[in-house]
């Protein structure tokens, strides 16, 4: 089985999309042994040696995994304008496609849109859509190894190794899994007072907590 791995994060390294992704692409290649080729949209995008180098991959693929974050309920920039150049000149090999979506909201709901859009890619290009997962509380994972949030992030990474089992079966992936993912990796209550202390950080070590309740635009 040969996978790629399409990043949409346009950080550089150490994406929540890039642990995510691999985790899933870990297990391919570990348990099932499958091939792995890892691209970053935004490297595709800025050269056009990584964008040939996307398409030579996906011609010999059985899968294509996108992993990103949401903005704004929608794909980042650099990710909208890969697909957009795929549809243009498709493949003429129609490997399967399957998304991870991860946002910073508690709610995995707000990935919904994004996910929609993916197999709306997929169905266009006439490649068969294996199945969405949405995360929320992805700030929590921050580009660090799922090991660093203990019980919260074994359960989600023993919830990607089961997508990873029945993609490799050549299946979608189920819907149980699917649900499993949007569940909370921890309480809300939880992730919205840390997420508070990160942001007040953030105001100290930047010398902003004198402006964190501007509202510069009110009449």
């Amino acid at each position: 089985m040969r996978v790629v791995l399409l990043i949409g994060s346009p950080k550089p390294k150490s994406s929540t999309s890039q642990i995510l992704g691999t985790i899933i692409t870990d297990r391919l290649a570990s348990n099932h042994g499958a091939e792995i080729a890892i691209h970053h949209a935004h490297r595709a995008l800025r050269a056009t040696r990584f964008m040939e180098a996307l398409r030579a991959d996906i011609e010999t693929a059985d899968l294509l995994l996108m992993s990103f974050p949401v903005y704004v309920d929608s794909l980042p920039y650099v990710l909208t304008a890969v697909l957009e150049a795929l549809y243009s000149q498709p493949p003429t090999h129609r490997a399967a496609v399957a998304a991870v979506a991860n946002c910073g909201f508690p709610e995995a709901d707000h990935t919904h849109v994004s996910l929609g859009i993916c197999a709306q890619f997929a169905y266009a290009m006439d490649m068969p859509w294996h199945g969405g997962i949405g995360i929320g509380e992805g700030t929590a994972v921050n580009g660090a190894p799922l090991e660093n949030l203990g019980p919260f992030g074994a359960r989600l990474k023993q919830t990607l190794h089961e997508a990873a089992d029945a993609l490799a079966a050549r299946a979608p992936i189920p819907p149980e899994v699917i649900d499993q993912a949007a569940r909370p990796m921890m309480p809300k209550r939880m992730y919205t007072f840390l997420g508070t202390l990160g942001w007040n950080k953030m105001a100290r070590d930047n010398d902003a907590r004198s402006v964190m309740w501007a509202r510069p635009y009110d009449s």
